[in-house]
């Protein structure tokens, strides 16, 4: 069994499970702590805010085959926990390319 800040693991298995009691026991104020450790800037959101924000509906993903250099791939598969690497990838490419 291992812990870090970001992952709770019970368990040596391949897919790591959550701890739900640790979480339900978690209040409000220790998860803002982490989030501003984590460096996340904490946004309150109003009734106004609200109001402003746009919904975003993710368009259709569409199967490609693509040759990357072996250091992304390990890169990536590193900082999304080995699962959805493929997601984290193309976060950071609508990031890079200022899309929604």
């Amino acid at each position: 069994m291992r812990s870090d800040k970001k992952h709770i693991i019970t368990s040596d298995q391949e897919e790591p499970r959550v701890d739900w009691a640790k979480v339900d026991a978690t209040t409000e104020e220790e998860i803002d702590a982490q989030a501003l450790e984590d460096g996340e800037e904490l946004i309150e959101w109003t009734p106004e805010r609200l109001a402003r924000a746009k919904v975003f509906r993710p368009t259709r993903k569409v199967p490609v085959s693509l040759r990357l250099d072996a250091d992304i791939i390990a890169k990536a598969k590193a900082e999304a926990g080995g699962r959805g690497y493929q997601s984290r990838i193309n976060t950071i490419l609508r990031a890079y390319y200022d899309l929604p």
